[in-house]
């Protein structure tokens, strides 16, 4: 399989099939065109091309032509059938290119160098037995901004070096239909939930996303002392675990937009709002490739009011880019015997969290290598 991609803005001036002079009569019909998708929603659209040329070298680039919405992706570009005058020298399967990694890029090429028909010398050879059929997967914005914009997707075919056949099609983002979040949040200690005063509180997390969905989220991060006690355990991070198929790029920036402070000795963080863009391909079908896992961190500060046995809680509450409330869960720690340090009491609560969440994060962002793509 061999893949090529290019970001660009394609220019062409082909507006429909075109014959360039000396080459056999060429065509390209583009069957099932989407013309309206849902913000995040994936479409599957099919073109015939007719090649009666004796030997050629084929590219075909399919492209979003909206070069200020780089949110828009191609996918999939496949052969899916072939006439009586290729199929002897094609294995269809081979004839693919894919894109599933971030980043996801707005434009696919394919190239078939060696596309022989061996029955251009034959009178009387028919359409079909000419013909190569194609499937392109494409992937609408995730901006919900651009609901109702008018989106152009377009295709390109060359032979051997000469642009041959251009044209594009006109794809409206529904303003009327989206897909919330859906399902519950399920989090829970990482490692042990009895904590030492300024060592770190570690939390787990996973919410379930509905295929072919796009938004922005927040997911709040907050936390509660005991009855009559000060705050003591402050947000530090989130961090996302890069681990599901169907979720190539939605971690690429996790921003804080809130945050309060108690102003304790020092300081603690009682509550942090992250917002994200999450992007659902839907395209694996595995149990997991629609899970988004995500690390949280806190610290139970150390302080003299911070007292063994105590309870601290720490909530997380996930909302949709219009501020509803989809997800709330929490996770209690309990404060445990304290431990002495062996240099500087500040400084070694920072380099024991600092080494601790790097050393979890770095082992727990397995990047997917686009194995087992479906057939």
């Amino acid at each position: 399989m061999k893949r090529v991609t290019s970001v660009y803005i394609w220019v062409s001036t082909v507006a429909q099939a075109n014959v360039v002079p000396g080459d056999p009569d060429f065509q390209c019909n583009i069957l099932d065109e989407p013309s309206n998708l849902k913000p995040g929603e994936k479409s599957t659209f099919h073109f015939n091309m007719k090649i009666p040329n004796p030997k050629s070298s084929l590219r075909v680039e399919a492209t979003w032509l909206n070069a200020t919405h780089p949110e828009n992706f191609v996918l999939t570009m496949k052969a899916i059938d072939a006439g009586e005058s290729f199929k002897y020298c094609l294995i269809l399967s081979d004839i693919a290119t894919e894109n599933f990694l971030c980043p996801l890029t707005p434009s696919l090429a394919l190239e078939i160098p060696d596309l022989v028909n061996k029955e251009s010398t034959v009178s009387g050879s028919d359409e079909a037995s000419d013909t190569i059929s194609m499937e392109v997967t494409i992937q609408n914005t995730f901006d919900l901004a651009l609901q109702g914009t008018q989106l152009f997707f377009g295709l390109q075919v060359e032979i051997d070096g000469k642009e041959i056949w251009a044209s594009h099609f006109d794809i409206v983002v529904d303003p009327n239909s989206w897909n919330p979040l859906s399902g519950a949040i399920v989090a829970e200690a990482l490692g042990n939930d009895l904590v030492s005063p300024g060592f770190p509180a570690m939390v787990k997390a996973s919410i379930q996303t509905p295929p072919e969905t796009g938004h922005v989220y927040e997911i709040n991060v907050s936390t509660s002392p005991p009855l009559g006690k000060e705050p003591a355990l402050s947000v530090l991070a989130l961090l996302p675990i890069v681990d599901a198929p169907n979720l190539p790029c939605s971690y690429s920036d996790f921003k804080v937009i809130d945050s309060s402070v108690y102003q304790s000795v020092p300081p603690t963080v009682t509550s942090k709002t992250f917002a994200f863009t999450l992007s659902n391909i839907g395209y694996f079908n595995d149990s997991t490739a629609n899970t988004l896992n995500f690390t949280i961190g806190s610290l139970l500060m150390d302080r003299i009011d911070v007292v063994q046995n105590d309870t601290h809680v720490l909530t997380i509450t996930a909302k949709s880019s219009g501020g509803i409330v989809l997800e709330r869960v929490t996770v209690p720690f309990t404060v445990g015997i304290k431990n002495e340090y062996p240099v500087n009491k500040t400084a070694s609560t920072d380099f024991c969290f600092v080494s601790i969440f790097t050393h979890f994060s770095f082992f727990s962002k397995r990047k997917y290598t686009g194995k087992d793509v479906p057939s």
